[in-house]
């Protein structure tokens, strides 16, 4: 048997799929389990890979899970929809293999003409709770409005009844089993043993319901007088039926006009949101192309001044030694000069070798020193001779 979870988002799904995976029915491997988030943290008990079929469904039929009202398999190319029920078909594949397995994402309220007849063996489990405590929670969400709300309730329920009335199909409460879980239970597993469900697998001990059902985890309770103060009379009268006839003899019937007309005004919203926010998206893009640009010529820009001052920084030691080394030779030439001894030359002929200058550079300072030696000498004695006269 495979337990295919129907129901709205923020309806209950995720606790009572967590309860049937905790009983032993098979979910799949590790690794393909949705994380927790913020909104959800005990977790979505929802397949990554079912979410994406799911997901690529929709949008290959110009909807999504929150403008259900564009949905239609017939709408879908063939391209599309061919490989996406091959991989469908590998996931069912996977779960038939298990005498037991459970399936849930609300897109399947929608989807299930897609997914239902791949099952051998499906058997469908309705999660019902009160739309207005489903609303306030998409509102608190961040997803839409309370009416809008009410009317994806609507919408989501209708299309999951005119699928789930063709397979064998069961129902749970999820406001009753918050309230008094033991016997919403016992009930719900009466009707799926009398839809092939093992014997052998046992209701629910206390300990997995406390695990799987915690209070703190149901932010939104609604009592039904508050909701009558909200629903339109074709909700209103949606959820009567729902409460008190056996599902399957809920009329057939079409999404009601209130609650089209609010989700075509929710979804013309929602796509010149999604528009301008591409619009800004892209805008980003285009910013941070420009801003990297500019980054990396800045980054650019100080390496090179980072290169040029080290440079400098170098070539000032060079000069700097250069200036006291010529100094220091400028002293040494002027000594020289000053003093009428050749054997001076030879001393400045070794300062030069110390300091790598070559043989003919010390020959050419020699023989320039010999000539400034002579000059000076000259000159001396022309300054003797002025002061002996």
């Amino acid at each position: 048997m495979q337990i295919v979870v129907l129901g709205m988002h923020r309806s209950g799904t995720s606790a009572v799929t967590s309860l049937l995976v905790r009983m032993g029915a098979h979910f799949g491997p590790a690794e393909v389990e949705m994380a927790a988030r913020a909104d959800n943290p005990a977790g979505f008990a929802e397949r990554r890979d079912v979410v994406t079929i799911n997901d690529e469904l929709l949008a290959a039929s110009g909807a999504d899970w929150n403008t259900p009202l564009d949905y239609d398999r017939a709408k879908i190319p063939p391209a599309v929809l061919i490989p996406l029920l091959e991989r469908a078909r590998k996931i069912v594949g996977e779960l038939s293999a298990n005498p037991l397995s459970v399936i849930k994402d609300p897109r399947f309220c929608l989807t299930s003409d897609v997914w239902l007849p791949l099952f051998p063996q499906p058997v469908c489990l309705l999660v019902t709770r009160n739309p207005l405590a489903i609303a306030r929670s998409l509102q608190q969400r961040g997803d839409c409005s309370v009416s809008t709300g009410l009317a994806l309730w609507e919408a989501y329920l209708r299309a999951s009844l005119r699928v789930a009335r063709n397979f064998p199909l069961a129902t749970i409460d999820y406001d009753k089993l918050m309230t008094g879980p033991r016997a919403e239970l016992d009930r719900t597993f009466n009707v799926l043993r009398g839809l092939g469900l093992p014997a052998s697998l046992a209701n629910p001990t206390e300990q997995e319901i406390s695990e799987s059902l915690k209070a703190d985890l149901c932010h939104h309770v609604s009592a039904f007088a508050e909701f009558t103060g909200f629903a339109t009379p074709q909700q209103f009268s949606l959820f009567d039926e729902l409460c008190k006839i056996p599902i399957k003899e809920i009329p057939d019937a079409a999404v009601s006009a209130p609650s089209q007309e609010a989700l075509r005004y929710f979804a013309s919203r929602e796509i010149a949101v999604r528009r301008e926010l591409d619009s800004l998206m892209k805008e980003l893009a285009r910013a941070e192309i420009v801003h990297r640009g500019t980054a990396r010529s800045l980054r650019n820009a100080r390496d090179r001044v980072t290169d040029l001052e080290a440079k400098r920084d170098s070539l000032l030691k060079v000069v700097a030694i250069l200036m006291a080394e010529a100094e220091g030779a400028c002293d040494v030439v002027l000594d020289a000069i000053r003093r009428p001894d050749l054997k001076t030359a030879f001393w400045l002929s070794h300062f030069l070798r110390r300091r790598g200058v070559t043989s003919a550079d010390i020959q050419a300072v020699a023989k320039r020193l010999s000539t400034a030696w002579a000059a000076g000498r000259e000159a001396l004695d022309i300054s003797t001779d002025g002061k002996g006269s």
